[in-house]
């Protein structure tokens, strides 16, 4: 079975015709067509121009001078990472939880619901 059947490209169809009306359709495949045809003439030319370009003759090829091995740079130094803080030593005082479980960090008045 392959990805395009042919109910695909009839309910494509319908789809864009529903979108574009049956008057813009006639400019739409104009401008499709010329597309096409601009995209095969300029890959001919890429082609063409590629193949077309005479092989290089060992005389006139440019001689090879050997060069001198580039000395390796320094490592570059890795940037110093902070790590995460530690977990607090056992023992130590956490803040208490209030009465829905979560713990108040900040010091205040309380806020009480209305009754």
């Amino acid at each position: 079975m392959g990805a395009i059947q042919p109910w695909h490209l009839i309910l494509l169809l319908i789809i864009v015709l529903v979108i574009f009306g049956p008057g813009k359709l006639p400019d739409i495949g104009k401008s499709l067509g010329e597309s096409i045809r601009e995209f095969r003439k300029a890959t001919t030319e890429t082609r063409d121009a590629i193949t077309a370009q005479p092989p290089v003759a060992a005389s006139t090829a440019v001689p090879t001078v050997p060069v001198a091995p580039v000395a390796q740079a320094a490592p570059v130094a890795q940037p110093v990472v902070a790590s995460a803080p530690a977990a607090a030593p056992p023992g130590a005082e956490l803040p208490a939880a209030s009465a829905t479980g979560v713990p108040q960090a900040i010091e205040g008045p309380e806020v009480r619901p209305p009754q």
